[in-house]
């Protein structure tokens, strides 16, 4: 448990650095979110499908935050 805690002057890395391959791969999870609101949300209708289309559908549907995570992301990142 000690190990999640240590000293910032113990000369380990800090919390925000140049580069964070992590934040990367969520950028790309919002671009994915992007991707697959345009393609299956926006032009469909929830209650045309049943079983895992529809599920599919409405879980794609909130995709659209992905436009705010990725500018948010990228003003970080930059």
């Amino acid at each position: 448990m000690a190990r999640f805690f240590r000293d910032a002057s113990s000369g380990d890395k800090s919390l925000l650095r140049p580069k964070m391959p992590e934040l990367d791969s969520v950028r790309g999870v919002a671009i994915l979110m992007v991707l697959f609101y345009h393609g299956f949300a926006t032009r469909q209708n929830v209650d045309a499908f049943s079983g895992f289309p529809k599920v599919f559908v409405w879980l794609v549907s909130p995709g659209w935050t992905g436009v705010n995570l990725f500018f948010a992301l990228s003003g970080l990142l930059n």
